[in-house]
């Protein structure tokens, strides 16, 4: 059994084909949904991980919320790592 592979340089995407009710549902086109959800989920791992050590490195440990513009789309993320929700 194969691994999906990871992109490098790692990629996002907002588009994800739907499967149709139509569709013969076969493992190239499942495949294909889960390399995009891989990769997207290894995207934002990384994404994170760096804005989390940039936050981190400066000691502000206190911003609730972080708005980046990425590729036309917006990123937030929850970073208050003491106060909870």
């Amino acid at each position: 059994m194969a691994n999906q592979p990871i992109h490098n340089p790692k990629d996002y995407s907002e588009v994800l084909y739907s499967i149709m009710t139509t569709d013969p549902v076969r493992a190239d086109l499942v495949n294909s949904i889960l390399e995009r959800l891989i990769n997207n989920d290894a995207y934002l791992k990384d994404y994170t991980d760096a804005q989390l050590a940039g936050k981190v490195a400066q000691g502000d440990f206190n911003t609730h919320l972080a708005e980046t513009t990425h590729q036309g789309g917006k990123i937030y993320a929850y970073n208050n790592f003491w106060g909870g929700f």
